[in-house]
């Protein structure tokens, strides 16, 4: 990563470390990613602990009847089952994957895993603007953008704890 776009993910970090409600930061980790990776939807999903299911909790981009069916919540084995994928720079997928421009079918999928905890998340990505696979260069934000955001999460419930 060049040096601006490493300015661009510390900025982001930053933002998504003043949020204070879960709803607000997800909304800023889905628009961050759209920003720094170069597309129009931005989706986010939490896995639920009482479920272990990957809820959506964040949508940038879309109206609510836009979501496509697959775009509700995931079990376990759905999200491993996308992630089970030969990974590009910054430890993304991009599914399916073939061809360098974009079909109606492509989702660009970046985990969001912790150390202890495991896979905690997963951003996907649809509609570049320009309707083409982003280059290796564009894809390398993508791990320490999802590096920060597991941080911000993890702060936000470490307040939430306290705060109960």
């Amino acid at each position: 990563m060049d040096a601006p776009a490493v300015d661009r993910v510390l900025e982001a970090a930053a933002s998504f470390l003043r949020s204070r409600d879960r709803t607000e930061l997800a909304g800023r980790i889905t628009g961050a990613f759209c920003r720094e990776l170069g597309f129009s939807v931005g989706l986010l999903r939490l896995r639920e602990p009482r479920t272990g299911r990957f809820e959506l909790r964040a949508a940038t981009g879309l109206e609510g009847g836009e979501l496509r069916q697959g775009d509700r919540d995931l079990g376990e084995e759905d999200l491993q089952a996308l992630l089970d994928r030969p990974s590009r720079p910054g430890r993304c997928w991009i599914h399916p994957d073939e061809g360098p421009r974009w079909s109606e079918e492509h989702r660009l999928h970046v985990p969001l895993r912790h150390q202890e905890e495991g896979l905690v998340g997963l951003v996907e990505l649809d509609r570049p603007p320009d309707g083409m696979v982003p280059g290796p260069e564009r894809l390398r934000a993508a791990g320490p953008l999802a590096d920060q955001a597991v941080l911000a999460l993890r702060s936000c419930a470490c307040q939430e704890q306290m705060e109960e």
